[in-house]
């Protein structure tokens, strides 16, 4: 007896393609609102990136905020055409944008809603893939 299983056809380009644009339009929506979201107690997610760019430019490679740049470049990537790339960059930002954690962003909309559209970009980027 025959113990592989049978395969599913992958759809095609266009609905993958139609799909990932869909998906990736969520996630950046998601992105720019957490923005307006509360963080903390007297501040928006505006001020996090502001304050978040400004430890960038003192301590470069402990500032959070690279996870945008890497976001943007993976959502450019993908946009492009090239969904390996978009899924790695993907990766790294979602690893970045988690050591924010360190910041204590408590409870904060702002924090949760912007981790939750750049962690979806490796997965958008990866549909129907293999």
């Amino acid at each position: 007896m025959d113990s592989e299983f049978p395969t599913l056809p992958r759809p095609p380009e266009p609905f993958r393609s139609r799909w990932r644009m869909r998906l990736l339009t969520m996630s950046a929506t998601l992105h720019i609102v957490s923005y307006f979201l509360p963080f903390r107690e007297d501040g928006h997610g505006w001020d996090a990136f502001c304050g978040a760019l400004m430890l960038c430019c003192f301590c470069p490679l402990g500032s959070p905020w690279w996870a945008n740049p890497l976001y943007w470049l993976g959502a450019c990537y993908l946009i492009a055409g090239r969904p390996g790339t978009a899924t790695t960059l993907g990766f790294l930002a979602g690893i970045i944008a988690l050591l924010a954690i360190f910041y204590d962003p408590g409870e904060s909309p702002a924090y949760w809603v912007w981790l939750t559209s750049i962690v979806m970009l490796p997965f958008v980027a990866g549909i129907g893939e293999r």
